[in-house]
């Protein structure tokens, strides 16, 4: 969203951008080794379709684990959204760009909701407490409501980004296909697991574009002439 901004915001948002990026990628790893060391619990049990025994298993049984997942899922929605906020400063669309700023702060608030619902459930478990009742028709809800907003953050920031050159191309296409993909993925639940490969690759671009922006605009401070 190209707005004449002075140097220090350009700069302020650049540097949310690349903050926001790199704790996305911290997290995404983080994930891949708590899906290691816990095996059995799911980042979310609305991945997947499961029974209500295997939902509630986690749950139940490792409530500590639950509750580790949950703390870095809400620095994950912390960080993608102060990412998007960055890479909409990117584009030469304002209104398609505040469209997928508003879709991404959706999925955001969807994701905590979906977060809240669960680490609750499994502090509970963690004293003791019984855990039955759990709304699960309502979470599967919520976890599409989020996937389909986040579809259309991603969608709307490919049809915003400018086309002029190699690494805004490339965005584009990663964020496309992390639309086309997990609409495969509604109809095909299996693909579960490839969803967040598009996204993974359009953050790794928007952090080494962030990154370059900013040693840019420092080296230009550095060569301004001083004042009088």
């Amino acid at each position: 969203m190209t707005t004449p901004d002075s140097p220090t915001a350009t700069r302020a948002y650049d540097r949310a951008g690349l903050v926001g990026a790199a704790m996305t990628l911290s997290c995404a790893i983080a994930f891949q080794v708590l899906s290691f060391t816990h095996p059995d619990v799911h980042l979310q049990p609305t991945d997947l379709p499961l029974p209500a025994a295997d939902f509630l298993r986690p749950l139940t049984h490792e409530p500590q684990a639950v509750m580790l997942w949950m703390a870095f899922d809400f620095l994950f929605v912390l960080s993608y959204i102060a990412m998007f906020i960055g890479a909409v400063r990117l584009t030469h669309a304002p209104t398609l760009a505040a469209v997928s700023l508003g879709a991404i702060l959706t999925a955001g608030a969807l994701d905590a909701a979906e977060n809240a619902l669960l680490v609750t459930y499994a502090a509970q478990a963690s004293i003791g407490a019984a855990v039955d009742g759990i709304p699960m028709t309502a979470m599967y809800v919520i976890a599409a409501l989020k996937t389909a907003a986040a579809m259309a953050a991603a969608g709307f920031l490919a049809l915003a980004l400018p086309t002029t050159t190699r690494a805004h191309r490339a965005m584009a296409a990663a964020a496309a296909a992390f639309v086309l993909v997990n609409a495969a993925g509604t109809a095909l639940p299996a693909l579960g697991p490839v969803e967040p490969l598009p996204i993974a690759v359009l953050t790794i671009l928007l952090l080494v574009t962030f990154r370059t922006r900013l040693r840019a605009t420092r080296s230009t401070a550095r060569m301004a002439p001083m004042p009088a």
